[in-house]
C-alpha cells in the first residue's frame, strides 16, 4: 500500500463529511455496524484514521465500504482508485481528436486538467498566455475530459456578451430556479452579489449527480466590460473557496495574475496554466502520437508542409491557417 495514497484518501474523506455523516455512511454501506464499532469518539481526522485502520484489518469490509463510497461520492473516485492502485483511464485525457478538432500537444494542460478533476483539493483553473496561443481551442479538450468525469461543461463566451446575457445563460444552462435568482438579484446591491449569493444557495441543494464545470472564455479581451470580468473573478473566488462543491470553473485567457484572486484564497485550490504558442515540433509530435493511436502513417514532411510560409509565434490568422491545413491533412489520411 502506498502511504501517500492512503494519506490523501483520508484527507479527502475528512474534508467531505461531518462525524454524523460518517456514522450514516458506515451504517449505510456496512449493514448494522455503527461508526463506533470501528473507532472510539475522536476528532474527524483521528476518527477517519482509526476507521481506515480497522477496515484494513477486515479487507472484505474495506472493499465494500470504499467501492460503495466511490459510487456514491464521485469526488472521491480518484483518491480511492489511487489507494487501490487502479491505473487512471487515459483515454479522455490523452485524446488527440475531440469532435473532429485536433488537440495538438498541451501535455502540461492535460496533466493540470487531471489534477483539477481528480484531486479533491482543486476547484478551479485559470489559463493564461499570449494571444493566438490556442487558449480558446482547449475548450474542446476541457469539455471532453469533464464529461468523462461525469461533470457537465457549460461554455460561456464573454466577448460580445453583456453581464445580463451571461447571467441568463448560466441560469438556463444549469436549470437553476429562475424566480429565486430574480428575487436575489432584485434585493442585492449589485448583480454580481445577488447572483453569487443565489448560486451558492442553489449549489447546496444540488444532488451528487449534479456536477458542473463553468468554462469562461476571452476574459482578457479588451472588448469585455470590466463589470463582466469582475463578475467572473467574484465567482472564481467563491468556487476556489469551495462554497459551491458541485461546481468547478475554468477561465480561458484570464487577465489578472492568479495571486490576485481572493485575498484569503488557499492557493492549493487554484491551478494556473500558462499556454505557449504551437510550434513545428508540437505538430510533429502530434502526428507521431496520432499515428500510434490510429495506425495511420503520415509522411516525413507533413508537418513541414503544414507550417510552410508560417512564422511562429503565429497570430490569429496564422493559427486559423495552421488548423485548416492540419484538418485537411488528417482528412486526406482518413483520420
Amino acid at each position: 500500500m502506498d502511504p501517500e495514497a492512503r494519506r490523501k484518501l483520508v484527507d479527502a474523506i475528512v474534508r467531505l463529511y461531518t462525524i454524523p455523516q460518517h456514522d450514516a455512511i458506515v451504517r449505510r454501506f456496512l449493514g448494522d455496524r455503527y461508526l463506533e464499532y470501528y473507532t472510539a469518539p475522536a476528532d474527524r481526522t483521528t476518527m477517519v484514521e482509526n476507521l481506515m485502520s480497522a477496515l484494513e484489518r477486515e479487507p472484505d469490509d474495506l472493499q465494500t465500504f470504499l467501492v460503495k463510497l466511490r459510487v456514491t461520492e464521485i469526488r472521491l473516485r480518484g483518491a480511492i482508485d489511487t489507494y487501490f492502485g487502479v491505473p487512471t483511464d487515459p483515454v479522455a485525457y490523452d485524446a488527440l481528436m475531440v469532435l473532429d478538432e485536433p488537440v495538438v500537444d498541451r501535455q502540461i494542460s492535460r496533466d493540470k486538467l487531471r489534477d483539477l478533476f481528480q484531486n479533491p483539493n482543486r476547484r478551479a483553473l485559470v489559463v493564461q498566455g499570449p494571444r493566438a496561443a490556442g487558449k480558446s481551442h482547449t475548450r474542446w479538450l476541457i469539455e471532453h475530459i469533464a464529461r468523462s468525469e461525469a461533470i457537465e461543461p457549460v461554455f460561456v463566451q464573454l466577448k460580445e456578451n453583456t453581464l445580463e446575457d451571461v447571467v441568463t445563460q448560466i441560469i438556463n444552462d444549469l436549470s437553476l430556479p429562475a424566480r429565486d435568482f430574480r428575487d436575489r438579484l432584485a434585493q442585492a446591491s449589485t448583480t454580481t452579489k445577488g447572483f453569487v449569493s443565489a448560486l451558492r444557495g442553489s449549489a447546496r441543494q444540488m444532488t451528487a449527480d449534479q456536477r458542473w464545470c463553468l468554462i469562461f472564455d476571452s476574459h482578457d479581451y479588451d472588448t469585455v466590460d470590466k463589470a463582466l470580468r469582475d463578475f467572473v473573478d467574484a465567482l472564481l473566488s467563491e468556487v476556489v473557496d469551495v462554497q459551491m462543491r458541485s461546481i468547478w470553473m475554468v477561465v480561458l485567457g484570464h487577465r489578472a495574475a492568479a495571486s490576485t484572486i481572493g485575498a484569503a484564497k488557499p492557493s492549493a485550490r487554484l491551478i494556473t496554466d500558462g499556454i505557449l504558442p504551437i510550434t513545428l515540433p508540437d505538430v510533429e509530435k502530434f502526428l507521431e502520437q496520432l499515428a500510434k493511436q490510429t495506425g495511420v502513417l503520415f509522411g516525413a514532411n507533413v508537418a513541414m508542409e503544414i507550417f510552410q510560409g508560417l512564422t511562429p509565434p503565429l497570430d490569429h490568422e496564422g493559427m486559423n491557417t495552421l488548423a485548416g491545413r492540419l484538418r485537411e491533412k488528417l482528412e486526406q489520411a482518413g483520420v
